[in-house]
This record gives structure tokens, sequence and C-alpha cells, in this order.
């Protein structure tokens, strides 16, 4: 039964690895499209988020493809404090994408910089990436139409 479990580890690393992956792909791209269209007096730079998400696509397809290929070394093995900074990293750089990306399409809605008080519901609807994304996804839409 034991190695019925780990038969399947892989199978799932490899679905874990492409849904992490899409996911940030999705931001990243969403967040291009809303800085295009956002007027230039209400959008922040963007420098920061794109290096914050050329670093995180390029961090999950490493540790994804590691998780795959390593055959649980990285399981087995007491890796977590010498992985732990970069996780932490990708992290925050995730968690900056849901603040840009909501921050720019409220931007774009109200026609004036969002503050935080007026964004902090799309911010946790990016974060809870299915439901929330099935929320906003319409007004994504309808933005796109416009433009």
């Amino acid at each position: 039964m034991q190695s019925f479990k780990l038969l399947y580890l892989p199978v799932l690393f490899t679905i874990l690895a492409i849904w992490i992956f899409s996911c940030i792909l999705y931001l990243f791209f969403l967040g291009l499209g809303l800085y295009k269209v956002n007027n230039r007096n209400h959008r922040p730079s963007n420098k920061l988020f794109i290096i914050l998400m050329v670093y995180s696509l390029c961090y999950s397809l490493l540790f994804g493809s590691t998780l795959i290929v390593g055959n649980n070394t990285l399981l087995s093995q007491n890796l977590f404090p010498s992985i732990f900074p970069f996780h932490l990293l990708a992290l925050v750089a995730t968690v900056y994408a849901f603040r840009f990306n909501a921050k720019l399409l409220v931007s774009y809605e109200i026609g004036e910089n969002a503050h935080i008080a007026n964004y902090i519901g799309e911010f946790f609807l990016f974060w809870f990436m299915p439901i929330g994304i099935w929320i906003l996804q319409p007004r994504i839409n309808k933005i796109s139409h416009n433009t």
C-alpha cells in the first residue's frame, strides 16, 4: 500500500505544479493587460510587478519540476530551511500580484487612483483564486470589450 501512494505522488505534484504555474501566468498577463488600459495618472509603476512575476514564474517552474522529477528527495531530506526564503519571496510576489491587479481593476472602474479601502474586496477575491476569478472575470471581460 505504501508503494501505491508513492507511485501517484509525481502525478499529484505535476497537477499541482501546472495549476500554480497557470495561476501565476494568469495574474501576470492580467496585470499587464490592466496596466495598458488604465489611465497614466491612475496606475502605479509596473517594474516591481514584472520583476516579482518573472521570479515567481521561474521559481514555480524550478520548484515544480524538482518535485516532479526529484523522486521525493525534497520531501525525504530536511531541505526546508534552505528553501524557506525562496518560498517566502514567491509568496510575497504572489500577494503583490493580487494587490497590483486589484488596484488596477478598481482604478479603471472608478476612474481615479484607488486606495486600499476601495480594492480590499477585489484583493481577497484574487486571493481565493477559483471562486474569486469566477466573480471577477465578468468585470475583466467588460473592460476588455470596452477597449
